[in-house]
């Protein structure tokens, strides 16, 4: 078994489906059915301990988290916590707050509603009352996917401890990133460059927000491997340029990934990108190439036994599938395009438009089963709307990232993001152009969503079957 990381990772998503929509139990089940089936597979003992080690922890966590997560279900009413704030949304009326908290003997995870609007940041320790409910089915199920375990509305709060150390760095450096750019740009200019650059989007207006999703372009807007690989790659690359030595270049990039995740308030898209690259670093420092797609189900595996309830995220499935369609599929679709290479000047200009649209479409094919099965919808333009924005929404990303850095340089800083906005505001035309309007957009009902995202993964699906069987006739043949 080759990839056997990229093996644990189909089993980890898997089990996190079973463990959401039917019970741990199946979950736990499933884990050691899996592990029977490698053991019977696999002829290197190597690679088998070290599955068997993985799929073992796994179904541990499972079960660990969903014993857990029952004895929260019975945690209801007015509580007194002493909570640490991990993230805060504003809204108009009221404040979203998720904190760690500690509940009869339990460390839980909570999203908490604030209408009185304390005057708190991330990383502060709140001595608070709440109100403690279960919320509908549905939405139980997106706060467990997101690992959290309880849920109400905040009451009263009666003291709170200013945070030190990492959290209160970490709210100063995503406040000041987005207060340069809503100072320099105002607050509808900055929020393109905001939402690239930290992932938030509550700048955006309702209508704008529909566009985004309608467009096929919500992975643009969430932090993930198409930002950290072009910030990461910038720092990765200035090092290698000035000839640094392979661990320095290893912790530069370490030191940029960590950056990058504590900006984007640690989102489980980002987190699973960061994983991923973090491989690629290791590969760099053993002077090894790392395999892709290993490395995605190695992401995979971490996220999914961290919270085995991680299935139900949408950006995490948008996030993993768009990554295996650029890993998997793209060079499948690379190699279909071979014959229509063109010779001479033009050949260059022609194999990177050619790059743009099969990326695109690997990327767009395997996140269609999802936007449908989730969204209910799809925009027959979506293709289209990536090529015209790929290499802007690039541009942006680096110059905001260039502008903030040179901010204290009044001219320069500031003539940098006015570009950097003059690019977002590209972007942000042409999802609108494509995304509000109703004719590139198809809609399905109940049974039609479910029998489309099945044709769209079987469809997926044959073109890698029939891709891996060319290879080994040409393979064959060869020999």
């Amino acid at each position: 078994m080759k990839r056997t990381f990229a093996v644990l990772g189909g089993v980890a998503l898997a089990a996190s489906f079973l463990n959401l929509y039917l019970n741990f139990f199946f979950a736990v089940v499933f884990s050691l059915i899996a592990i029977g089936v490698l053991t019977f597979r696999n002829k290197k003992n190597a690679q088998l301990l070290i599955c068997m080690i993985c799929v073992s922890v796994l179904a541990l966590n499972i079960t660990n988290l969903a014993f857990k997560q029952g004895k929260a279900k019975d945690i209801k009413g007015e509580r007194v916590m002493k909570s640490q704030i991990l993230e805060v949304e504003e809204y108009g009326a009221y404040n979203r707050i998720t904190v760690n908290t500690r509940v009869d003997s339990l460390r839980l995870k909570a999203e908490l509603f604030d209408f009185s609007k304390g005057n708190y940041t991330q990383g502060d320790i709140l001595t608070l009352t709440a109100d403690l409910e279960e919320p509908s089915h549905s939405y139980g199920q997106y706060l467990s996917a997101n690992g959290i375990q309880l849920y109400g509305t905040v009451s009263e709060i009666s003291e709170i401890n200013r945070g030190k150390g990492i959290y209160k760095g970490i709210y100063y450096v995503r406040n000041y990133i987005e207060g340069t750019l809503k100072n320099t740009l105002g607050s509808k200019g900055s929020a393109p460059l905001i939402a690239l650059i930290t992932g938030n989007q509550s700048y955006f207006e309702a209508e704008t927000q529909r566009a985004i999703r309608a467009s096929g372009t919500s992975h643009i807007m969430v932090v993930s491997g198409l930002h950290l690989g072009i910030l990461c790659g910038a720092a990765v690359g200035l090092l290698k340029r000035f000839k640094a030595r392979p661990k320095l270049v290893f912790l530069g990039g370490i030191a940029t990934v960590f950056l990058i995740l504590a900006i984007c308030s640690f989102h489980i898209s980002a987190i699973r990108a960061a994983i991923t690259y973090v491989v690629m670093l290791f590969g760099i420092l053993l002077q090894k190439r790392a395999d892709a797609l290993n490395s995605l189900g190695f992401a995979v595996f971490v996220i999914v036994t961290a919270n085995p309830f991680i299935a139900g995220n949408v950006s995490f499935l948008l996030s993993i599938s768009a990554t295996f369609g650029v890993v998997v599929l793209a060079p499948m679709l690379k190699r279909m395009c071979t014959p229509f290479a063109l010779k001479g000047r033009l050949s260059l200009i022609f194999e990177r438009l050619l790059q743009i649209l099969y990326v695109s479409v690997a990327a767009l094919l395997c996140t269609l089963p999802i936007q449908i099965f989730y969204f209910g919808s799809i925009s027959v333009a979506s293709i289209f709307v990536n090529i015209l924005i790929s290499y802007a929404v690039s541009f942006a990303l680096t110059l905001t990232a260039l502008g903030v850095l040179t901010s204290f340089i009044p001219f320069v800083g500031k003539m940098v993001l006015i570009l950097a906005a003059s690019l977002g505001g590209y972007v942000m035309w042409v999802i609108n152009l494509f995304g509000k309007a109703e004719r590139f957009i198809i809609y399905f009902d109940e049974t039609s969503k479910i029998i489309a995202s099945l044709a769209g993964i079987a469809i997926i699906l044959s073109i890698i079957y029939f891709d891996i069987r060319r290879k080994r006739k040409e393979a064959h043949n060869a020999d």
